[in-house]
């Protein structure tokens, strides 16, 4: 096994180049550094302008503070208003009555005040506020269908006052229930 060594010959051009350099007196100081601009020359040595060097952090930039900013203020707290909220208003419950009348509940958070009136698929309903449910209104009028199935309708309510349409909605108004069967001693025709 043979190892090679550096030959005298690279060692010495190595001795060599490395006394060149610094003979020259060039502008760096110990390990490559930039020599300082405060660095005298040798003796004998006319002095030479040493460049300035960029240094690498950016000088910070100064942000223009704008004239008008206005005060922080306070952000008001939103409460809930009080009175009717027709927009979340919903049909709450749909009955038949006696003597071919329906009776329409509306939900309404907030609760409700006032006069009303409504319409049911273009037929007049009176409606009314019950103490003990401030946030219900109770409409009745006339059956609109008097079927034996389910049917959609649509309903209307308006101010009494000055007939403003305050809620729209559609619902599905419920079958009749059939009448039951009955045993009689003549038979008789169900409807």
């Amino acid at each position: 096994m043979s190892t090679s060594r550096p030959s005298a010959a690279i060692i010495s051009s190595l001795a060599l180049l490395t006394a060149g350099i610094l003979a020259c007196n060039l502008p760096f100081g110990p390990a490559g550094a930039p020599r300082a601009a405060t660095d005298t020359p040798q003796s004998g040595q006319a002095e030479t302008p040493v460049p300035e060097v960029a240094t690498s952090t950016p000088a910070p930039s100064e942000t223009p503070v704008p004239s008008d900013t206005p005060e922080p203020t306070e952000t008001p707290t939103i409460t809930p208003t009080e009175g009717p909220n027709f927009a979340a208003a919903s049909v709450y419950a749909v009955s038949h009555l006696p003597n071919d009348k329906l009776l329409v509940t509306v939900q309404i958070p907030g609760g409700v005040e006032g006069d009303y009136k409504a319409y049911v698929s273009n037929l007049p309903f009176a409606c009314e506020i019950l103490d003990q449910y401030p946030d219900r209104l109770y409409c009745n009028g006339p059956e609109p269908f008097g079927l034996y199935a389910a049917k959609d309708a649509s309903l209307e309510i308006l101010t009494a006052a000055d007939n403003t349409t305050v809620f729209t909605t559609q619902f599905t108004v419920p079958p009749i229930p059939t009448p039951t069967f009955t045993p009689t001693p003549k038979p008789t025709a169900t409807p």
